[in-house]
C-alpha cells in the first residue's frame, strides 16, 4: 500500500502544515509587481483536500511562493480604480472544521494620496468570533456579519494591521466582500486553517504487494479500507478484483465525502521447473522409470496417485505430474509410447541325440548385444548339456528374452551288461543287437549286431539308430579259470589271516566251516577249504594256516669299554631265536657309517679302518627277520664306548 503527502512545518503557527495548496489568489491590486508567498494550508489529518478561490474581478499578481515583504510593495501612479468592493468565495472539494482566515490590511501612501482603510463584510456564514491584532484597530462590528478589524491610521505605513476570522462547524464554502472606499486596495489573505471533520477520514487500503505464480490469479481486496465505494484502475467498483496479470494496481477508495488512493504491486514468481521429458519409450514387457526429481521441487503428485519424486510404469500412454514449491504449482507432462522389440532369438525346442554337441544360435539385424545364462555374450553358443537356455538381445533401448528347452532324443537300446565272463580256453558271443538300431560299430572295426571273443578285455560297442543318433556301450570280460589251489600262512599267536577264493567271479562259495562268502578272516591255525561254483564248473581251493609263539627275545647292549681288560670288550646283538636276513650298522656322530654287518655272529670291537676310535656316543640300526615271525624288524638305538 502506498501513499503520497507533502509535509511543511510552520514554525509561527500552531498546526502542522500538512499540505500546501496554490489555487490562483491573487493580490487585489492594479498591477502589483511584487508577489507574496500563498497561503499557509492546514489539512490536518486529511490528505486530500484543495480549494479554490473565485472573484467577480480578474485577479492579477499570483501568489506563487515569493517571501513577503510589506516594506517592497510599490504602487502605480493611477489609482482611479474602481469597482468599490470585491465578491470572493473559498470553495473546498470536501467539508472542513474549524477554519480560519487571516487578513492583513497594508498601510498605503502612494504617490501623496492616502488612502481609506479596507474592511470585510458580508461573511457567509457568519463568523463565530474575530481576534484582531496590531494596528491602530476599530472596534469590532460583527453586526450584519461586518468585520473592521483593520488599521484606521491610513499614514501608519509601518504599523499593519491583521486580524483573525473563525469559523466553527463545518463548512463547504464561505463568502465575503472586499469593501475599498479609495482608490485602490491592499487587503490580503495570509493564513488559511482549518481541521479535518471525522467523519471525512478514509484510509484505503488494498494489501500489500503480492507474487503470483504463472497461469495463476490473486485476489486484491480493499475490503479493510474504511469507505464504501471503490474505483480500481481496471475500472471495476467492487471491493475486489482478481488479477492474473503482473503489473501496477490502484484503487480509490471513497465514503461519499472523503477519497483514498492506495497501490498495490503484482509481480509474477517464475516457477516452472522442468521436470520430465516430452516423452518416452517403453519396452514390450519391460518397466520404465519416470523421474521427475529438481531440487526446487518439495512435493509430488501424480495421476497414478502417487507422491514420490518418480514412479515405475509398464504400460504405454500419458503421464502427468504436479510439483509444487510450497506456493507455487505446475503440471507437467509425459507421453510414454511402446517400442515393440521381439525379435525371433530361438526357437522354442531343440532336441538332439544324447551327449552331442549343438549351436545355439540368436544372430538377429536389429540386435547389438547378447547375453545368455552361460554368461557368454557372442551371437552363438556352442553346449553338450540337454536344459533351459536364454539370450538377453538388445538394441540400445529395449531388451528382450527368449528361451529354449533342449532335450535329449529318445534313445531306445537295449543295454548291455557291463561286464561278463569268459571261460579258461573258450570263445563268448557279445551279443548288441536291438530293433531300434540302424547300424553297429565295435571297437574291433566289426560291424555286426554280435562278436565273438576268445581273449579278456574292454571291448565298446556304437549303435546308431533311424534318426541318426548313436550310443557307444562299454563291457569288460574277464577270464574264469576254475582250478584247485593250495595255500599255507604261518602266523605269529595274536593275528589274524584273510582267505580269499581264487575264483572271484560269477561264483557262488562254500567253505568247509559253512560260510557262503568268498573270503574268509581266520586267528586259529587248521585246514581250511572253500568250493566255488560258476558258469565254467567247480575248483576248489585249500589253505593250511600256523601260528607261532612269536615272543622271542633280543638283547641288545647300551655300552662296552674296549679297554683290553677281560670284561666288555665288543658290542654285539644276543637273541633266543634264529636271525634271518641280518643287518647291522653303526654310525659316527656326523652320520659316517664306521661299522656294518649281515652276520648276526660278528661283533664291533671299537676300531674303525684299524683304529680306535674316540670315546661318545655312537648310533646302531639294526633290522632282521626270526623264525617266529616273518614280519621284518627294524631297531634304533644309542651305544656309548668307554675306555
Amino acid at each position: 500500500m502506498r501513499h503520497f503527502f507533502i509535509l511543511v512545518i510552520f514554525i509561527n503557527s500552531f498546526y502542522i502544515i500538512c499540505q500546501t495548496v496554490n489555487s490562483g489568489f491573487s493580490w487585489l491590486s492594479t498591477s502589483p509587481t511584487t508577489t507574496v508567498t500563498s497561503p499557509s494550508f492546514n489539512s490536518g489529518s486529511c490528505s486530500n483536500i484543495q480549494y479554490t478561490i473565485s472573484s467577480s474581478e480578474t485577479f492579477r499578481g499570483v501568489f506563487n511562493g515569493s517571501p513577503y515583504n510589506n516594506n517592497s510593495l510599490i504602487f502605480p501612479s493611477n489609482i482611479n480604480i474602481t469597482p468599490l468592493f470585491v465578491d470572493m468565495t473559498i470553495t473546498f472539494n470536501q467539508p472542513i472544521s474549524n477554519l480560519k482566515i487571516r487578513f492583513i490590511d497594508l498601510d498605503e501612501n502612494v504617490n501623496g494620496f492616502t488612502q481609506p482603510e479596507e474592511s470585510v463584510s458580508q461573511i457567509n456564514p457568519a463568523p463565530s468570533s474575530v481576534n484582531l491584532l496590531g494596528g491602530n484597530i476599530n472596534p469590532i462590528f460583527l453586526n450584519n456579519g461586518i468585520v473592521t478589524p483593520f488599521d484606521n491610521n491610513p499614514n501608519n505605513n509601518n504599523n499593519d494591521a491583521s486580524g483573525w476570522v473563525n469559523w466553527s462547524g463545518n463548512l463547504s464554502s464561505v463568502s465575503f466582500r472586499y469593501n475599498r472606499p479609495g482608490a485602490l486596495y491592499a487587503l490580503i489573505i495570509d493564513s488559511i486553517y482549518f481541521d479535518c471533520p471525522t467523519n471525512c477520514l478514509v484510509n484505503a487500503n488494498a494489501g500489500p504487494d503480492v507474487s503470483i505464480c504463472t497461469n495463476q490469479s490473486t485476489t486484491l481486496n480493499a475490503n479493510n479500507s474504511n469507505g464504501n465505494q471503490f474505483i480500481w484502475s481496471n475500472g471495476s467498483t467492487a471491493s475486489s478484483i482478481n488479477v492474473s496479470t503482473p503489473g501496477t494496481y490502484w484503487v480509490s477508495v471513497s465514503n461519499g465525502t472523503c477519497s483514498d488512493i492506495d497501490t498495490v504491486i503484482v509481480s509474477l514468481q517464475n516457477y516452472q521447473p522442468n521436470v520430465l521429458n516430452n516423452s518416452l519409450t517403453i519396452c514390450s514387457n519391460n518397466t520404465l522409470s519416470i523421474n521427475a526429481s529438481n531440487s526446487n521441487v518439495n512435493s509430488y503428485l501424480w495421476n497414478t496417485g502417487q507422491t514420490t519424486s518418480s514412479i515405475n510404469v509398464n504400460n504405454p500412454g500419458t503421464y502427468w505430474v504436479q510439483v509444487s514449491n510450497g506456493s507455487c504449482f505446475y503440471n507437467d507432462t509425459v507421453i510414454v509410447s511402446a517400442q515393440t522389440y521381439e525379435p525371433d532369438a530361438l526357437e522354442n525346442l531343440l532336441v538332439i541325440c544324447p551327449n552331442s554337441l549343438f549351436t545355439l544360435d540368436a544372430s538377429s539385424t536389429i540386435s547389438t548385444t547378447y547375453l545368455w545364462n552361460t554368461g557368454e555374450t557372442t551371437s552363438s553358443i556352442n553346449a553338450n548339456n540337454i536344459g533351459t537356455y536364454w539370450v538377453q538381445v538388445s538394441n540400445g533401448n529395449c531388451s528382450f528374452r527368449d528361451s529354449i528347452l533342449v532335450s535329449n532324443q529318445i534313445v531306445n537300446f537295449t543295454p548291455l551288461p557291463t561286464l561278463d565272463y569268459l571261460c579258461d580256453n573258450s570263445t563268448l558271443t557279445i551279443n548288441a543287437f536291438d530293433n531300434s538300431t540302424v547300424t553297429y560299430l565295435w571297437n574291433t572295426s566289426e560291424s555286426t549286431s554280435n562278436i565273438s571273443v576268445n581273449q579278456p578285455g574292454n571291448y565298446w560297442v556304437e549303435r546308431t539308430d533311424a534318426n541318426g543318433c548313436s550310443l557307444k556301450e562299454f563291457i569288460t570280460i574277464l577270464e574264469i579259470i576254475n582250478q584247485n589251489t593250495e595255500s599255507s600262512f604261518v602266523k605269529c599267536k595274536g593275528e589274524s589271516v584273510l582267505l580269499t577264493s581264487s575264483q572271484n567271479n560269477n561264483s557262488n562259495y562254500l567253505w568247509n566251516n559253512g560260510t557262503t562268502i568268498g573270503s574268509l578272516v581266520v586267528n586259529e591255525s587248521g585246514i581250511y577249504t572253500v568250493t566255488t561254483t560258476n558258469s565254467c564248473g567247480v575248483s576248489l581251493d585249500r589253505f593250511t594256516v600256523l601260528f607261532n609263539d612269536c615272543d622271542c627275545g633280543v638283547y641288545i647292549p647300551n655300552s662296552f669299554t674296549p679297554d683290553e681288560d677281560e670284561f666288555n670288550q665288543v658290542f654285539s646283538i644276543k637273541t633266543d631265536c634264529s636271525f634271518y636276513d641280518f643287518h647291522l650298522e653303526i654310525y659316527n656322530r656326523w652320520g659316517e657309517i664306521i661299522f656294518e654287518s649281515f652276520d648276526p655272529n660278528e661283533y664291533w670291537d671299537g676300531n674303525y679302518g684299524a683304529k680306535k676310535v674316540q670315546d661318545g656316543i655312537y648310533t646302531y640300526k639294526v633290522s632282521y627277520i626270526n623264525n617266529l615271525n616273518p614280519e621284518r624288524i627294524n631297531l634304533t638305538g644309542h651305544i656309548s664306548l668307554i675306555k
